[in-house]
């Protein structure tokens, strides 16, 4: 029987497709598959993560804190730092100035965050946590890492670590094209 056009290209015949084991929580039969074909189940897995692990973050983590995951990433984060500028939060959480401003507001209405000015540059801004976050993060991050850590017993130590370097790689490719296209964005607006 003659290949189809899509066949030809690599991709399934609309009768079935192999991301359809994966989407449904199975890993498919990778062996012999093309690079193309590669990338697409990896965009399905990719997917697939990006959809289940922000629920289960807010299942196991943000319930605890009382607020929602973006705020408690960067509770957390002040927590741990103890003392960073508005800047400094927004590159580590990579949102827009406005978003952390929002996030700062949000925190430290709750009484979870406060502000303070730099003593030699008064435009410069440091969020700092208070009593209450402190008490709060000495108490939740103990239970938070061993969460994690039974999460993540389905990797070997060194499954986990090429996870954390491969993910990081995809990562750094994604904000280059993202920020590649806000670029040209930016140009055609001119």
């Amino acid at each position: 029987m003659p290949k189809t056009k899509r066949e030809l290209a690599g991709l399934p015949s609309q009768k079935a497709s192999s991301l359809d084991p994966l989407l449904s929580g199975q890993l498919p039969n990778l062996e012999g598959l093309p690079h193309n074909r590669l990338a697409l189940v990896a965009s399905a897995a990719t997917a697939r993560l990006g959809h289940l692990f922000p629920r289960w973050i807010r299942r196991n983590i943000d319930a605890d804190w009382g607020v929602n995951g973006p705020r408690t990433m960067l509770l957390v984060i002040v927590t741990k730092h103890g003392k960073l500028t508005m800047s400094q939060a927004a590159r580590i959480l990579d949102v827009t100035p406005r978003a952390i401003t929002g996030l700062v507001d949000g925190l430290a209405a709750e009484g979870f965050l406060r502000r303070e000015h730099d003593e030699n540059d008064k435009r410069v801004v440091h969020i700092l946590p208070t009593e209450l976050a402190v008490e709060k993060a000495n108490k939740l991050l103990p239970q938070h890492e061993s969460r994690f850590a039974e999460l993540f017993e389905v990797f070997s130590a060194d499954e986990l670590s090429t996870f954390i370097k491969l993910i990081s790689k995809l990562s750094t490719r994604i904000k280059t094209d993202i920020n590649a296209g806000d670029a040209a964005e930016e140009k055609d607006a001119e």
